[in-house]
């Protein structure tokens, strides 16, 4: 086969620049020959030489790139360099642009020479268009099966870290580049920190982390040392960054990771609505309740459960709200209720809601059951002590308003779950026990915890108690025995 077939005949543009070397010397008589890849922005870099055209081109390779880049607007030139000719032959494409040039070197070149040159080049600047054309298809390819990827992660109903992980991989196989991480700013030291990535990127962390950073400040790709980086941006907002360490083609790697970034936007964008809307929920519905909500969504229903059902109520609040200015009063209810909410969730409780004045809550909802009639009386405790230390700040304050609150709690079955309509939901618990947790409530007094004899009953020796006359409630046949209670032993 003659060399210009074999140089068509190329499976790829390495091969294609090695195969027009090659066919220099066959046809030239030298096997100093070199070939200067051009890129739009780099403009020409040494692709390939032999040895010795390394040693003469020492310390001249500047030289040589201005003089390639004459050939590239006059046409094949011949330059001269320590006594040797330098014959040197344009590349482009069919649409006139650069793609690079071959040249080689000779004492003096011979009659044909320039000739068989410009066949080299021709044979080869056909090849190597058709490879750039293949490796742009590819990367094309490429490109869309990361964004297939990404929607195949999206709908893999993944947590966030997990997202990150399971893209990283695909990516990691698509850009050759085994060590990739993704990146996020954190809200506390605005720095970029990991949030996952492949498991053999802890060997290039040094190096990752910084490209990331670099990526993050300058807000484009980068590349640097075969570690390339992309900045992740939500509505021109930087959130995190990507980078690996490319095995392969550099520049195709960071293309990739700036598709990859830009497609990991939108699982950026989903943890951050999912946060959004998790703090919301948390504003709204107690700790647990909101992981399930977000887990399974919201359904109509409701189960069987022990529970202890707290009660608070305020004493002589009517009165108070006569005297008082209403956007005060609504000020210094909303600190009462900052004050009595904080126990009830340090010790497990679902806070069901606010009536008024009063609030309620339940223990033992979420399987802690066996300790549940404890904490909600702790929670209750720390609650009237809270609320003290609410009513001396006021006094300091001159604030001339005085809550003194009673507490009712009672253990036993009750319905709990997401009760209402399918427009709106409400997660509570109904039942006997409620009402009578409700009925103990109201017959405390102002600074005063009354506990049913079920919610006293399995801790009862590590109480500071008093047992109270047994009590008629409604909707209760026989009295209801009630503790008053002061304090845990």
């Amino acid at each position: 086969m003659d060399c210009l077939q074999r140089i068509i005949g190329a499976r790829n543009k390495k091969a294609c620049e090695k195969a027009a070397l090659a066919c220099a010397a066959q046809k030239l008589g030298t096997r100093q020959a070199f070939h200067l890849d051009y890129a739009p922005v780099e403009g020409l870099r040494l692709r390939l030489a032999d040895d010795a055209t390394l040693r003469l081109l020492k310390g001249n390779l500047d030289w040589l790139k201005l003089r390639a880049s004459h050939s590239l607007h006059r046409g094949l030139t011949v330059t001269h360099l320590r006594g040797y000719a330098i014959a040197l032959a344009p590349l482009r494409k069919r649409n006139g642009k650069p793609l690079g040039v071959i040249g080689a070197i000779k004492k003096k070149f011979e009659k044909g020479d320039l000739e068989a040159l410009s066949q080299i080049a021709a044979a080869a600047e056909t090849r190597i268009e058709l490879a750039r054309a293949n490796a742009r298809l590819a990367v094309e390819e490429k490109e869309l099966a990361l964004e297939g990827e990404l929607q195949r992660v999206l709908s893999s109903n993944a947590g966030f870290r997990e997202s990150l992980e399971l893209f990283a991989f695909k990516l990691a196989q698509y850009a050759d580049a085994r060590e990739t991480a993704f990146y996020s700013y954190s809200e506390k030291s605005g720095e970029l920190v990991l949030t996952a990535g492949t498991d053999a990127a802890q060997r290039a962390f040094a190096s990752l982390s910084h490209a990331a950073s670099t990526a993050g400040k300058k807000g484009c790709p980068v590349s640097e040392d075969g570690t390339v980086a992309a900045p992740i941006e939500l509505n021109g907002e930087a959130v995190g960054a990507v980078a690996g360490v490319a095995h392969g083609n550099e520049a195709i790697a960071k293309r990739l990771f700036k598709v990859a970034a830009i497609h990991a936007a939108s699982i950026y964008s989903l943890e951050k609505q999912r946060l959004r809307l998790e703090g919301t929920l948390r504003k709204v519905v107690s700790p647990g309740v909101h992981e399930d909500l977000l887990e399974y969504g919201a359904h109509l229903g409701g189960e069987r459960k022990i529970v202890t059902v707290l009660f608070t109520d305020l004493r002589g609040f009517t009165k108070i709200s006569e005297e008082q200015d209403a956007s005060d009063l609504v000020a210094r209810l909303n600190e009462h209720f900052e004050a009595i909410t904080r126990p009830v969730l340090a010790h497990g409780g679902i806070i069901e809601g606010f009536m008024g004045d009063g609030m309620m809550a339940f223990f033992g909802a979420r399987g802690d059951g066996e300790s549940q009639e404890e904490e909600a009386l702790k929670a209750a405790l720390e609650m009237q002590s809270a609320l003290d230390a609410l009513n001396a700040r006021w006094a300091v304050e001159d604030r001339k308003v005085e809550f003194k609150m009673g507490i009712g709690v009672n253990t036993g079955d009750a319905i709990v779950g997401n009760m209402g309509s399918s427009d709106y939901l409400h997660y509570t618990a109904i039942g006997d026990t409620t009402n009578t947790a409700s009925r103990i409530c109201g017959i405390a007094k102002g600074g005063e915890i009354l506990a049913s004899e079920a919610t006293v009953k399995p801790i009862k020796e590590d109480l500071k108690l008093r047992e109270r006359e047994p009590v008629e409630l409604k909707g209760k046949r026989k009295p209801v025995r009630v503790y008053d209670i002061r304090g845990f032993r």
